[in-house]
């Protein structure tokens, strides 16, 4: 469901329904670079519409990597879910992130644009998860990471959407230790 345009028009909400939500950033600036004009109040009330209506099952999808993304743009993300998990709740919510890392694509305006998603993000995510898996209190959150790419996986991905047939000819060794 498209953030500005449930809180927009709210609809009629089904409880116990998987509520879906992408999300184009880590940030604000992120989000209205590429042209998705959601700001962080907008997903904390996104947030808040459902919970109220007593939802309890969310599923994130998190598109990270864009070329200009900077190690402050995660501790963004942490202020974030602070604020989320932050809403009053009166039962336990999961909610799953996907996290997928930026891939240009052909006929896009980022087409030429190096994604940035490196070992570190890689750690950053998955230590960010470690830690915030299992509520602060009760009721409480329940964080899942959904699926998250290798960057070795990310940098193959990158090659196959920017490459011709000749890229499957290519012998592949991963990079252990950086991607693009």
């Amino acid at each position: 469901m498209r953030i500005d345009s449930v809180l927009r028009n709210p609809p009629p909400i089904k409880k116990n329904h998987l509520i879906r939500v992408g999300i184009d950033g880590l940030t604000e600036d992120t989000r209205y670079r590429v042209n998705k004009k959601i700001s962080d109040n907008m997903i904390i009330e996104y947030f808040r519409l459902f919970i109220e209506r007593g939802h309890c099952n969310f599923k994130m999808f998190m598109i990270i990597g864009y070329p200009w993304e900077k190690p402050d743009d995660y501790t963004e993300f942490e202020q974030l879910m602070r604020r989320i998990t932050g809403i009053p709740i009166k039962k336990n919510i999961m909610l799953r992130i996907k996290w997928t890392p930026f891939i240009p694509q052909p006929c896009t305006p980022l087409r030429d644009d190096n994604p940035l998603y490196t070992w570190d993000s890689y750690k950053f995510i998955k230590t960010w998860h470690e830690v915030n898996r299992h509520p602060k209190n009760d009721p409480g959150w329940y964080i899942t990471n959904d699926g998250l790419m290798e960057p070795f996986s990310h940098k193959r991905q990158v090659e196959l959407a920017c490459g011709d047939e000749f890229v499957l000819t290519k012998r592949y060794t991963p990079l252990h230790n950086l991607c693009i």
